[in-house]
């Protein structure tokens, strides 16, 4: 308690404490702004939990120096995590929605406020890209392929996707999946429920995957991905792809691919043309790409043929 026994020291003692309440009532701006956000319909908006954050930036192997995209940027946790963990990185952020890009400029994040889908690069691209797209009408599918083209070569991108690219039928998710086992990249179920815990800011039990893809370099004399198969190429492949498949979601023992039949079919495919090979890698990939993913599945193969 104040020790105040006259008026003049009632007053004395009124001016030193009314400015220390005025400071403590005085709210952050940020966390008012966050609030503020509760209840609002923001399309595509479901923040990253920070331990989904954290995997994805182990994943990304970011090095002192980098440039970095987080090109959905939300309220800026993935942004809060890389000035946490990569304060050398040059971090930066795109997000279309006003609210969202300007709670992103209170917490001192470099943010464009803009549509990802149109965006162009200063320089020549980014290192590293890590990213929560919007998974809405197939968007994280079109983000994916954006960010992958933004990339520079030997660049990596660490991206959650929903579960719906990889399974529907439509046109343009197969088209997706072909692509992205083109590219050489992984995908990971991630474990269910993995937005929907107390640390989610907007819960949701969609199931995700983790997808990483590592741009290879142009010159790379090893990459047969950009090899022209012909049409012969790809019915031969076809029925090789199938088979081989089908044995290997049959194996047991990973990582190599052992077992009679799976040997049987490697003796097969060994005689195969180089467009071929790579034809039946990206087909048999495609169909396990749920069990291992399309990296893998390449190295796989190419193990098995050693």
């Amino acid at each position: 308690r104040a020790d105040v026994k006259t008026l003049p020291e009632l007053r004395a003692a009124l001016r030193e404490y009314i400015p220390l309440r005025q400071q403590a009532d005085k709210e952050d701006p940020v966390k008012k702004a966050e609030r503020a956000l509760i209840g609002r319909d923001i399309p595509g908006f479901f923040p990253t939990p920070r331990a989904a954050i954290d995997e994805m930036i182990d994943r990304a192997d970011i090095q002192p120096g980098m440039r970095v995209l987080e090109p959905s940027a939300g309220k800026g946790d993935i942004l809060d995590a890389l000035r946490e963990r990569h304060p050398d990185a040059e971090a930066t952020g795109i997000e279309h929605n006003s609210s969202l890009a300007e709670i992103n400029r209170l917490k001192g994040h470099n943010v464009e406020q803009s549509d990802f889908t149109q965006h162009t690069p200063n320089g020549d691209g980014y290192d590293r890209i890590v990213m929560n797209p919007p998974f809405e009408n197939g968007q994280d599918a079109q983000h994916v392929q954006k960010a992958y083209d933004l990339l520079k070569p030997g660049g990596k991108l660490v991206a959650i996707m929903s579960e719906g690219p990889f399974f529907r039928q439509a046109k343009k998710d197969a088209e997706f999946r072909d692509w992205l086992q083109s590219v050489g990249g992984e995908a990971e179920q991630m474990d269910e429920g993995s937005f929907a815990g107390n640390d989610s800011f907007r819960q949701t039990g969609v199931r995700t995957r983790m997808v990483t893809i590592t741009k290879g370099d142009a010159a790379d004399a090893d990459d047969d991905t950009d090899l022209h198969v012909s049409d012969d190429d790809n019915a031969v492949a076809d029925q090789h792809a199938t088979r081989l498949a089908e044995q290997i979601k049959r194996a047991e023992t990973p990582p190599g691919l052992t077992g009679n039949e799976v040997e049987e079919e490697m003796g097969r495919i060994a005689n195969l043309t180089k467009p071929q090979l790579a034809a039946v890698m990206r087909k048999a990939g495609m169909i396990v790409m749920g069990k291992w993913g399309a990296g893998e599945m390449r190295t796989r193969i190419k193990n098995g043929l050693d």
